[in-house]
C-alpha cells in the first residue's frame, strides 16, 4: 500500500494536464490517481474516492472554476482537501 498523497488533476487543456502529471510523477510524496478534462467527471470521482490534493484550472471551457470549488465552507465535492488552482501566472493554494 502506498503512503503517497493522492492527487487529482482537473484541466480542460490537454498539455496542462500532461505537464502537471509529469511534475507530480517526479515526487516521492504524491501520485496522480485521476486526471480529467471536466469538473463534472471530477465531481463524480471525488464523491466515491478519497483525494488528498486537487490541481484544478481556475476557469475551464465548461464554466466550472477552481476558485468556486475551493471556497471556504463550500459544499462542492472538491472541498474535502487542499486545492491548488492555476491559470497562466496565477496560482492559488488554500488549505
Amino acid at each position: 500500500m502506498s503512503d503517497k498523497k493522492k492527487v487529482m488533476i482537473v484541466d480542460d487543456q490537454f498539455i496542462s494536464r500532461q505537464l502537471f502529471e509529469m511534475y507530480v510523477k517526479t515526487s516521492d510524496k504524491y501520485e496522480v490517481t485521476y486526471s480529467v478534462e471536466s469538473a463534472a467527471f471530477a465531481d463524480a470521482y471525488v464523491l466515491k474516492n478519497k483525494i488528498d490534493l486537487v490541481l484544478m484550472d481556475i476557469l475551464m471551457n465548461d464554466g466550472s472554476n477552481g476558485l468556486d470549488a475551493a471556497a471556504p465552507g463550500g459544499t462542492h465535492p472538491f472541498n474535502q482537501g487542499d486545492l491548488l488552482a492555476h491559470h497562466g501566472e496565477t496560482t492559488v493554494l488554500t488549505a
